[in-house]
């Protein structure tokens, strides 16, 4: 019997070495890194493909001959987190799962779409008049970053009581948008994991990399990669929503996006905000356009637009539909700019898309705000990890809801 469960064994095991070498296709790790292999069969039992316990021991056999015990072993324990404590929960809707099930388990898993009515937000201070930066010019805004309190020199700190919980909301300077040194990267990295542990919320709320994409951190993609990385690699990633990610699952904190879908987002744009006469080719553009914004490497537009192109999240569109689009929504041609940067601050009275960067911030906002009402209503501590620009933006939201019952 013993001999027969053996080479039943040897099969299953056969089977996975096949998974590891057809299906290492990591953004992350190199075809001769063994973190890759097991990424791809990490997402595999994820994705429900396998339904067997995930091999761990297996995985620290085959990772001996790259690492030492203690990094293995970390690696292990960190992806033990995201399948057994299912800690990532962030395509799912909360108050859904309130008002489906009187016995909601947190430690169980589940997947639910976002609701429909993610939107429409109850007892809270008008959405237009709320935000900060909505009638503020770009000089405004900045002014606002570089005087606001509260801030430990690597991020702002909010604190709130609301409801029956506390809500400490980190507003992060993006790195994407700045040319910062790599020690003060390193300096952001630790100042965050110290915050986190200081705080010890019940669960974190994070901005995507790309806030526009909900997969950033859905528990079959970057999760798994980001769990079996050393901080120095996290780091070299260079955002703080990386950074934010990492420390939640190290510290085996469950984590959720506060981002609505596209769907939601055009939604919106079609019903709540149609007045503004935002299409969604121009949604789809401006997304683009905002990507080219982050290349800061590069001057060149082609170069940057290249950059973008080259991730399938992206429409396919040439540098020459960009700057007509750029020029009918603006006036101007993209060339005759100094600082694109200013061409996507939220800001309804200034160019149009500065518009259209307004409107998605506030249909943003709003899921966001709902992310965190509701978790209050499951948790005591729950810590949002955001753009400085949210915080600004919500403060009268949260002041609003404090000590609200």
């Amino acid at each position: 019997m013993k001999i027969i469960k053996n080479f039943f064994l040897s099969l299953f095991f056969l089977n996975i070495t096949v998974v590891q070498s057809d299906e290492c296709t990591s953004e992350y790790f190199s075809q001769d890194d063994k973190r890759c292999e097991w990424e791809a069969i990490a997402k595999r039992y994820c994705e429900g493909q396998i339904n067997d316990a995930f091999p761990f021991e297996q995985m620290e056999k085959s990772l001996e001959s790259a690492f030492d015990s203690r990094s293995i072993k970390t690696i292990s324990s960190r992806l033990r987190h995201l399948f057994q404590n299912r800690i990532f929960l962030q395509l799912e809707d909360v108050s859904a799962q309130l008002r489906s099930s009187e016995n909601f388990n947190l430690g169980s898993p589940f997947h639910f779409s976002p609701s429909s009515g993610c939107l429409q937000e109850s007892n809270d201070v008008n959405i237009s008049s709320d935000l900060f930066d909505i009638d503020s010019n770009y000089e405004d805004w900045h002014l606002e970053l570089l005087n606001n309190s509260n801030s430990n020199g690597s991020f702002n700190i909010d604190q709130y009581s609301i409801k029956h919980g506390h809500l400490t909301f980190l507003g992060m300077r993006h790195l994407l948008y700045s040319n910062n040194e790599s020690n003060h990267i390193n300096e952001i990295f630790q100042a965050l994991g110290d915050q986190i542990e200081k705080e010890k919320p019940a669960i974190m709320v994070l901005e995507p990399i790309e806030p526009f994409d909900l997969g950033s951190y859905s528990p079959c993609s970057k999760s798994i990669a980001l769990a079996m990385m050393a901080p120095d690699e996290v780091i070299r990633l260079g955002n703080e929503g990386d950074f934010s990610a990492w420390w939640a699952i190290a510290k085996g904190i469950p984590f959720v996006s506060g981002e609505p879908s596209q769907e939601q987002i055009l939604s919106a744009l079609n019903t709540e905000y149609a007045d503004r006469n935002i299409s969604t080719e121009d949604y789809q553009m401006f997304v683009l356009f905002r990507c080219m914004v982050s290349q800061t490497e590069t001057n060149n537009l082609q170069e940057k637009l290249n950059r973008c192109q080259s991730n399938p999240r992206y429409i396919m569109k040439n540098l020459s539909e960009v700057s007509n689009w750029y020029k009918l929504k603006n006036g101007e041609d993209i060339t005759s700019q100094d600082d694109l940067l200013a061409q996507i601050v939220p800001n309804r009275n200034s160019a149009q898309t500065n518009l259209i960067a307004a409107t998605i911030s506030e249909i943003r906002n709003s899921r966001l705000r709902k992310i965190i009402y509701d978790n209050l209503e499951l948790r005591d501590r729950v810590m949002a990890v955001y753009g400085i620009g949210h915080l600004l933006q919500n403060r009268r939201a949260f002041s609003a809801h404090e000590f609200a019952e």
